[in-house]
This record gives C-alpha cells, structure tokens and sequence, in this order.
C-alpha cells in the first residue's frame, strides 16, 4: 500500500507539474520526497517548480547524488552556472527575509540560499537528510502505536465518499435528459465500456515516413497566431497572452488561469481556476469563456471537494472531458452540459490524464498507466456513433513504449497524433498514426525537456514547449518534415502552454 501511495503521489505532482500548477505539485513532489529522501524523479521534477535558481540547484545536485549519471540533472546544473557570491540583496541578508521563511512549505526539503561558502550549504543539506531521516523513523514508530486504528475522515473527504456510494450504472451519452441541479459534490455514472487490448506491439524504433507534398502556399509558422499560458520566474501565478508565430506583437488577455483549451471553432475558452466555498474548502473548477472576455467566464463543475484539470470540449460544444480525483486516484470524466450529469470514460486504480477531443468527434486520446503501472501510455476512447451494440464507446491501447508516453495531441485530419515519451531520459516529441503505428521521434537526441505539443492547422509543423536552449521554458516549433526546430519566444516568463488561435 505505501508503494502504491507513493506512486500515485509521484504521478499527480509530475501531472500537476506538467500542466502548469506549480503550487500544488511543489506540495505533492515534497511529499513523495518525506516518504522517499531518495526518489530520483521526485527531485529532478521539484527543481522544475521551485521558485529560486538556489533551490533548483540543491533539488539538481540531489539527484546527482543518487544517480551521477543524469545527463538531464547535469546538463541543468550546468545552465544555472557556478554559484555566486552572497551580495547585498541577497534574500540571507535582506532584512525581513527570515519573518517570510514561513511563507514556504515545511517539509522535508529546505530549498538553500545563495551563499559564498559552498561548506556552508553542504553542511545544511546533511542537516536537512539527518532531520528527514528523524521525521520517518517517529512516522513509523506512530503508525506502529496506532496500529489497525481508522484515521477520522475530513468533512471533504466524507463528502467525497458520499459521492461514490451515490455512483449509478447504464449511461446513455446520445440521450439528453432534463437539466437537474448540481448537487454540491460530484456524481458519476459509471459505463458500460469494453475495453480493447492492444492489437499490436509496436517498437520504439523511428520508421521512415512518407514527406506530404507541400500546399500552393504553404503557411510558415510566423503567419499563426498562438495562444500562451506562462508565469513570471519564480512566481506561481499564470497568465494567457496572444502572440504572433514569430514570437511578437505580445497581448495580454487573462490572469491566474491555467488548463487552458479552446473551443473548436476559436470563439470561447476552457480553463481551470481556483474556487473558495467558505469553511477552508477550496476546489478547482472549469470555466468556459469567450477568448477576449475572460471576466464574462461561467464555472461549468460544481465538484467542491475534489479537483479538476485538463478539460477539453467536444467539437460541438455540448460536452466536456475533464480529470479528476473521485475515488482516489486521476479518472477521466464526461460532463453532459445541457443535465450536468457526469459519466465516467475510465474506471480504473491507476492515473488518467492528457485527454485531448479529435476536431471529427469520434475519438478522444488520453495517458494512463492502467496496463504498465507507473509508466504511461496513449490510449484512446473510440465513441460509439452508429448506436449498434451495448456499449457506448470502447477504450483501446495504441502505443507500448518503453518510459513513459504522455501529453497526447490529434492532428487537425485526425489521421495523425503527436506525443511525448521520456524513454531516453527526457522527454521527446514523437508522432504516429490514429492506429498507433509508424511512431517517428522529431526531436531526438536531446537531453532538455519538451512539452505540451500540439499541431499547426496545416500539418507541417508542431509547436511545443521546452528548456533546450537555457533554464527557461519557452515556445518552440518543429517542422516535420525536416525535423528543423525553431525557438519562437524569448522572454524572462516560464511557458506551460500553446495552442493555436484563431
């Protein structure tokens, strides 16, 4: 049970990491690391959230320590730079800086501060090991006093298992019932679903693909606009602006949202932002808005006590997918908006997440771990249009790579999907077929990390999100036919998203 806890922690902080919640994954990864001081992936992923260059350096040279041959942890270190010296402005001798020491989680993992004396820090982050080593032997030696004893759930968690004792079977997606209230925590009907196995197994290994000839007037990638959820450096909170291709003519459109996705047709916006219920309840909810109105937005979820993320809507605009944490661990959702009732597209123990809507409506890709537990794969949900037989879509396997596979993303044919897999030790873009063959890597050989990839609307190029310049994340594109890559923005903000606008 406690490797299972401790799994499925890792997973939602690298989730919560990958889509841009910096705070809750800081909170998430530091819990893996009180459980596991040496958890490799728990450190490396922390030192992409931290606030300061001082704490990611310690969060690096930790992972150096348990694994010295992380050509990522290095390649990072080495970007930051030597250490400098303790100046005037230092956060160790501006006066204040130890009354907001409490401000930062306490766990066990203390981020360092600049110093000149590079003993100095080594000495503390023994301290801070001995202390982590303290902490678990008290928690063993109190579940030991506890023993078989029931721990009293929160009023959230009550709440939450009322949910799922209210589940109910049979859906029926095609019907649509009459609007009923929201009740002030989440109910979902559980479905009918085949699922498929994997048909195939497919290697790793990149195949050579046919080059699609060009159109009359291709477009380059400086003639789009695109759509960017990033944050200032060391800051948590998110903002959306519009930019050219080219990485100019910067707008600013909206603040503190994240998840962001649009509506088919470009018009509204789907994104997630944090709601207050009173009584120290706070869940993350969906909103939907038009895209130059974000102050116009109307939540879409009412869950209250668990949260969402990564929702997408259907190409005709009358349903949402959506992840949340119902029973415990990450499941993809389907929210009828007209009766707001839920229905579950997985049912599973393990993590759901990524999902992304083909633009024709009949297949929803999305990352789980469901048959390889801790490592991902793309998967996709095949919706049962023609109405014949029981079950209203099916539920099948499409890649079996080695590491992970995740961040899914159809083509605007919905003849192609690019993805992300980190069997090299960092992630790289790669692309296949909708059966899930002929898998190509377009960025290969790198030691940065790339993200969030999507496909411009004319197929020839995919924009996405990486470090592989500097310490920075920010927007880059890749042609794919020649796999040449371009960075786009250069700015002193953190990148988390792109997407296409119109």
């Amino acid at each position: 049970m406690a490797d299972n806890r401790l799994r499925e922690l890792l997973q939602q902080g690298v989730a919560a990491a990958r889509s841009g919640n910096v705070a809750t994954a800081r909170r998430l990864l530091e819990e893996v690391i009180q459980l596991d001081e040496n958890n490799e992936q728990a450190w490396i992923w922390l030192a992409t959230v931290v606030k300061t260059r001082a704490e990611r350096r310690i969060c690096l040279q930790k992972v150096l320590q348990i694994n010295p041959n992380n050509a990522t942890a290095r390649q990072a270190l080495a970007r930051l730079g030597p250490t400098t010296g303790t100046s005037a402005t230092s956060s160790a001798a501006r006066p204040g800086a130890a009354s907001r020491a409490p401000d930062r989680p306490t766990t066990g993992f203390t981020p360092a501060v600049a110093s000149n004396n590079q003993t100095v820090i080594a000495r503390r982050f023994i301290y801070i090991v001995a202390l982590i080593a303290v902490v678990g032997v008290v928690a063993i030696i109190v579940n030991n006093m506890l023993g078989s004893q029931e721990p009293e759930l929160s009023v959230a968690e009550q709440a939450t298992n009322a949910a799922a004792a209210r589940i109910t079977p049979s859906p029926v997606l095609s019907a649509t019932p009459e609007p009923t209230i929201t009740p002030p925590y989440i109910v979902v009907t559980r479905s009918n679903t085949e699922v498929l196995p994997p048909t195939f197994t497919p290697t790793f290994t990149p195949t050579a693909t046919e080059t699609p000839e060009p159109s009359a007037t291709p477009l380059g990638i400086d003639q789009y606009r695109l759509l960017v959820v990033s944050r200032p450096e060391g800051q948590t909170e998110t903002g959306l602006y519009r930019i050219r291709g080219d990485g100019v003519d910067i707008e600013a459109l909206a603040t503190d949202i994240r998840d962001v996705s649009l509506s088919f047709d470009g018009s509204q916006m789907i994104f997630v932002r944090e709601v207050e219920y009173g009584n120290g309840n706070v869940a993350d909810e969906v909103f939907l808005s038009p895209v130059d109105d974000v102050n116009s937005a109307r939540q879409l979820t009412n869950l209250r006590t668990v949260n969402a993320s990564q929702p997408v809507l259907s190409p005709n605009g009358q349903q949402l997918a959506f992840v949340a944490d119902v029973d415990g661990d990450l499941d993809l959702l389907l929210l009828d908006l007209a009766s707001d009732n839920v229905t579950a597209l997985t049912e599973n123990d393990y993590a759901d997440r990524d999902p992304s809507w083909s633009r024709d409506g009949r297949f929803i890709v999305f990352a789980s771990d469901q048959d390889s537990p801790g490592f991902s794969d793309i998967y996709m949900v095949a919706f049962n249009l023609s109405g014949e037989g029981d079950a209203p879509f099916t539920v099948e396997r499409l890649t079996d790579d080695g590491g992970n596979s995740f961040s899914p993303s159809f083509s605007y044919d919905t003849t192609q999907i690019v993805y992300l897999n980190d069997e090299g030790g960092d992630a790289d873009i790669v692309i296949m077929t909708l059966e899930g063959t002929q898998t190509r890597v377009l960025t290969p050989g790198e030691t940065s990390e790339d993200r969030a990839p999507v496909w411009s609307p004319n197929g020839d190029f995919v924009v996405f999100i990486s470090n592989r310049i500097d310490d920075r994340f920010q927007v880059y594109s890749v042609d794919v036919a020649t796999r040449a890559v371009t960075r786009i923005t250069d700015n002193n903000r953190q990148a988390q998203q792109v997407m296409f606008s119109p």
